[in-house]
């Protein structure tokens, strides 16, 4: 359940960027555009990972790691998580190796594997620039940190930097609101600026807000937030709000660390894989 977010984001990002206005003056998209600059640097990413999510009418929470190494084009990524409901547990794997996307999820009663084969994406498209194909596949895997970075940028229209904290380490604040139905058009807020319940153009599930804090100095999002409202609340990374669609934080982070490759390598000897590749090609 922690990916779905992901997806969510990515999608936004997509299918808003041929439409979105190009907003280079504002400065909170200028340092967006600086942390994924920051972002694609790096050789190499390690962190661990939190997170805590509100959809569906559930409440869910647990941690995991996120491993990011190689540059551009040849980006390699493994996101693994955990995550407990009630009594129940869940896991889900999955490695973008550059050729495929697998995803392996480990319910309580069974394991799902999927596999996106990204050649035969790029031949259906070959028209595409080669960071078009990877858009088209919405799995958090393809092109990882960078990709979501881009897919906010395109997808939300963000403030000016605010200064924050993130315990001891000074931050940046940054507020994008979801691109779409206006933030001023009276239809489609109450007086208190919160999207209506009744607006049929906005899914309840869908994230119309995200925070970010970046750290100061070296502008990486150690905290990612979904908001379902408009609304600028101060973020709260301690208690439930349900308006919080899903809360994520990276911490213990290491840049340029020499990582194993095989933790790139997906391996699967006892469930049936499913190709779920003609899913993007349509």
């Amino acid at each position: 359940m922690g990916l779905l977010l992901w997806l969510i984001v990515a999608t936004i990002g997509q299918f808003r960027a041929a439409r979105a206005e190009e907003t280079v003056s504002q400065p909170g998209q200028a340092m967006l555009r600086q942390a994924l600059a920051a972002a694609v640097r790096h050789e190499s990413i390690a962190a661990s990972v939190r997170h805590r999510a509100n959809m569906l009418g559930y409440r869910l929470f647990g941690k995991g790691t996120y491993l990011q190494q190689g540059r551009g084009l040849d980006i390699q990524t493994r996101l693994e998580l955990e995550c407990h409901l009630g009594q129940e547990h869940y896991g889900c794997v999955q490695i973008a190796d550059g050729r495929f996307v697998w995803t392996d999820w480990q319910f309580p009663d069974r394991r799902s594997v999927l596999k996106v084969d990204l050649h035969k994406v790029a031949e259906a498209f070959r028209d595409a620039s080669p960071m078009d194909i990877r858009a088209r596949v919405p799995v958090a895997g393809v092109g990882g940190l960078p990709m979501l970075l881009r897919s906010l940028h395109a997808g939300f229209a963000f403030e000016p930097p605010r200064p924050a904290a993130i315990g001891a380490l000074d931050a940046w604040r940054l507020i994008g609101r979801a691109r779409g139905p206006s933030p001023h058009d009276p239809d489609t807020q109450t007086a208190g600026g919160e999207l209506r319940a009744e607006n049929p153009t906005v899914h309840p599930h869908v994230p119309q807000t995200v925070q970010l804090l970046l750290g100061r100095e070296d502008l990486f999002p150690y905290v990612v937030q979904f908001r379902r409202d408009r609304m600028a609340r101060p973020m709260d990374r301690e208690t439930s709000d349900p308006d919080c669609l899903l809360l994520l934080e990276m911490y213990e982070v290491r840049f340029g660390a020499r990582i194993d490759s095989r933790q790139f390598v997906y391996r699967n000897d006892s469930v049936r894989t499913q190709d779920v590749t003609e899913q993007y090609l349509r």
